[in-house]
């Protein structure tokens, strides 16, 4: 009888601090995933409206705070495209890098040889068409690489 109190004890201690632990979880999910998960509000509304990011390194730093992978990866692209300050191709590459779809890295290393056009290399081209993720894309890059 003993042991039966005990094991009831142990598993009402064990559910009553599961249940405080996922109470804080969810009181500590961000500013950014409260506003993201509205659905009548685009990532980019959300973020000029409530969260407004002055610098690249802050908006990426706030897509880190953001819980699901999908609004994670849409902040990300508003880091890039909204927020461009990229002084240098190797600064527009390093950001392009931390997407995590395939789809939108390649599209922002096809933005990085768009803005620096002007002053990329053939060699730093070709560098960047072997970043891609699919291939086609890769090998497109690499034709344009060629052209210049």
């Amino acid at each position: 009888m003993r042991s039966i109190k005990l094991y009831v004890l142990l598993f009402s201690l064990v559910i009553q601090s599961t249940t405080q632990a996922l109470a804080a979880a969810k009181s500590s999910v961000s500013t950014a995933e409260k506003c993201l998960n509205v659905s009548t509000n685009l990532t980019v509304d959300c973020m000029n409206r409530h969260l407004q990011p002055k610098t690249l390194t802050s908006c990426y730093k706030l897509s880190e705070t953001i819980y699901s992978n999908q609004s994670k990866e849409n902040v990300k692209n508003y880091c890039f495209y909204s927020i461009s300050e990229f002084p240098t191709l190797i600064a527009c590459v390093d950001s392009a890098k931390k997407f995590y779809l395939g789809e939108n890295k390649d599209q922002a290393l096809f933005e990085c040889v768009r803005q620096f056009a002007s002053s990329i290399t053939v060699n730093q081209c070709m560098k960047m068409s072997k970043m891609m993720t699919f291939k086609e894309k890769s090998n497109y890059l690499a034709r344009h690489c060629a052209n210049l």
